[in-house]
């Protein structure tokens, strides 16, 4: 039997230790190479932090090549309204002035008021000419009309198309959960003495839950914001395609059990937002009604599904089964099943392109797996005005 030298072993220690060094500081070197050289040469052009939101809106170019926005657009017009201020209410909405106030903002494709309502076409979202009752439709990214090709196709400008009752307002905000919903009911629009207001909503609150939990300890893409956030995506991208392993040390699995439990959780959650704002809207004379909005995770007929088709299913018959929504819900959740026999969507898991190049836009209802393109927009203006009878019933006891 052979017994090592002490020093032998201890060199042999110190020789495993130095080499993994020098691997960490060779990474840590071409890292710091990719940051510098991605910060000094993105933000020293013309462009400026343009040039960044250029790179990571590479996915919705194929919408701006087939022409389905205006004439002049020539990158994903809705990047900018992605990145919101924080607010002291709301925890964060859209950009304001040094007074805390709404910064109006017009694009080609997006105008959004002093009010943080998003205009159906005009200056202001509450231009009412025909001094019809007013209605709202609050939410998150679907109610605000991500992916419209314009303010005149989201849901609520088709709302306003197809009835003459009511005169809608957008009070959507790019992911907002129902929480931030009910926090606006309170602090504005009750002062807007509405006679309805629809909460179209649900996908935030479980995408949120799925993707904190999903996530674990962070993604590259939140590595990549912490180190380098101006030119984040630059970062990324090098780390994904050189480094693949990096994502799952980030990222531990949870396990089914769990995520099934946290959102059982988030819908009793989500549940207590909704009647807090029927109470509300009860104690202020106006009528208030939840549609759960279309996922491609709750038809049967869509081209691509989508992430934890099981969770999102078992989320919303959980909803629908409670006292609340027996009275006050509207299921929408798989509204294009009795429409059509193949439903396509044009994004796969919210990036790739997932239609042939011949498929026109405009044929199309889903742009990703919880938003619409127009004609889904249309689809659901067309029965959710059938519905407003429904809708507009006197309001019931809790």
């Amino acid at each position: 039997m052979s017994v090592d030298d002490p020093g032998s072993t201890r060199n042999k220690a110190a020789g495993i230790l130095g080499t993994f060094l020098i691997a960490f500081l060779n990474v840590a070197a071409i890292l710091t190479a990719v940051v510098f050289i991605s910060e000094a040469f993105v933000l020293r052009q013309p462009e400026g932090l343009e040039a960044v939101a250029h790179v990571e809106s590479a996915k919705a170019d194929e919408l701006v090549k087939r022409g389905y926005y205006p004439a002049g657009v020539e990158v994903d017009p809705y990047k900018q309204f992605e990145v919101l201020d924080r607010h002291p209410v709301y925890g964060w909405f859209w950009a304001t002035d040094e007074n805390g106030r709404v910064r109006p903002q017009r694009t080609p494709v997006v105008t959004i008021d002093e009010n943080g309502f998003r205009t159906t076409g005009g200056p202001r979202a509450d231009d009412n000419p025909s001094n019809k009752p007013l209605a709202f439709v609050i939410g998150g990214s679907s109610a605000f009309g991500y992916r419209a090709s314009g303010d005149k196709t989201t849901l609520v400008a088709y709302l306003n198309n197809v009835q003459t009752a009511l005169f809608f307002i957008n009070a959507g905000v790019n992911g907002w959960a129902s929480s931030q919903e009910l926090l606006r009911l309170q602090h504005q629009i009750v002062s807007f003495s509405p006679k309805l207001v629809i909460s179209f909503t649900l996908g935030n609150d479980l995408e949120r839950t799925l993707e904190e939990l999903d996530e674990g300890g962070g993604t590259i893409e939140d590595y990549a914001y912490w180190i380098a956030p101006r030119t984040s995506a630059v970062v990324e991208t090098f780390l994904s395609g050189h480094f693949p392993a990096f994502e799952r040390w980030l990222r531990p699995k949870p396990s089914h059990e769990i995520l099934q439990a946290a959102v059982e959780h988030q819908v009793d959650e989500f549940i207590s937002n909704q009647e807090q704002m029927a109470k509300i809207a009860r104690d202020n004379g106006f009528r208030f009604v939840t549609v759960i909005h279309p996922m491609t995770m709750t038809h049967d007929n869509v081209t691509i599904e989508g992430p934890y088709p099981d969770l999102y299913r078992l989320a919303v018959e959980r909803a629908l089964d409670t006292d609340y929504c027996h009275r006050n819900c509207l299921d929408y959740s798989d509204v294009f099943d009795q429409f059509f026999e193949t439903i396509p969507v044009f994004f796969e898991d919210y990036a790739y392109p997932a239609v042939d190049q011949s498929v026109d836009p405009a044929t199309v209802v889903f742009a990703d797996q919880c938003h619409l393109l127009d004609r889904g927009n249309a689809i659901v203006a067309k029965k959710l005005a059938g519905d407003l009878n429904l809708a507009l019933r006197e309001p019931q006891s809790p």
